[in-house]
């Protein structure tokens, strides 16, 4: 049994949504899903929910690395001077590129505002984790269904790859609860329990948090898009998403 660890990570704890679920056997069981709040750590908090250090994997809704050229170039501007690189390729990750050909959903930029501070608060508690003594590599060898550390996962390109609605659906509005209520339905057959803790009256955060999980199931499994080049991906992060 392999304990999965959803995080549909935010700049803020309060807003960071955490899902619990075990893989065995090709079955997803979803167990808990909460969300961080202020006066508590959100690292101490998913610490708490780790069966074994040693059976685990994360999966990440957040950038995990910066684009290689913006990372490259910015370490020796100087204010004023142009910048020998398109503007795509300098905000872009490669694997942003990619998922965006291949389902249509575009990740946001890593270079953004809000997204670039969600990066940071993700890093950061993936180093409070590793500093508690879980050991947390990236993990890069799919089909491996004893994986254990970080991937980085896309809840959206997900739902897409699934065929279910993958947008319109992160407000409280009762169309929007609606959409979550579908999504729900339409995940039940990959996630077992999902129903009976995720409600259309749920967070959205929640359930993105839930679908890091699925992402999580299809890495384990294989079926999921690899890195042309890999050294670019290990350097600027890769985004796991299925066939």
């Amino acid at each position: 049994m392999l304990q999965i660890i959803g995080i549909d990570c935010a700049s803020k704890a309060e807003n960071t949504a955490v899902a619990i679920g075990t893989y065995q056997n090709s079955n997803l069981w979803l167990s808990e899903v909460y969300m961080g709040n202020k006066k508590q750590n959100i690292a101490d908090l998913i610490y708490a929910s780790v069966s074994s250090p040693a059976e685990v994997l994360m999966a990440i809704d957040a950038p995990l690395g910066w684009s290689e050229p913006m990372g490259r170039l910015l370490a020796l501007h100087q204010a004023g001077d142009p910048l020998a690189e398109e503007q795509d390729r300098f905000f872009r990750r490669l694997t942003d590129t990619f998922v965006h050909q291949k389902t249509g959903k575009l990740p946001l930029e890593v270079g953004a505002d809000r997204i670039a501070r969600t990066a940071h608060s993700a890093l950061k508690i993936i180093g409070e984790l590793r500093a508690k003594g879980l050991s947390l590599p990236m993990c890069w060898e799919v089909g491996k269904q004893d994986a254990n550390g970080i991937i980085e996962v896309y809840p959206s390109a997900t739902l897409r790859a699934y065929q279910t609605i993958s947008s319109g659906y992160k407000g409280d509005s009762p169309e929007e609860k609606t959409k979550r209520k579908q999504i729900i339905q339409d995940l039940a057959p990959h996630i077992l329990n999902i129903s009976g803790l995720i409600h259309a009256d749920s967070r959205a955060d929640m359930l993105d948090a839930v679908v890091c999980l699925l992402a999580a199931k299809d890495f384990l499994e294989g079926s999921v898009y690899l890195p042309e080049h890999i050294a670019m991906a290990k350097k600027e992060g890769w985004i796991w998403v299925r066939k």
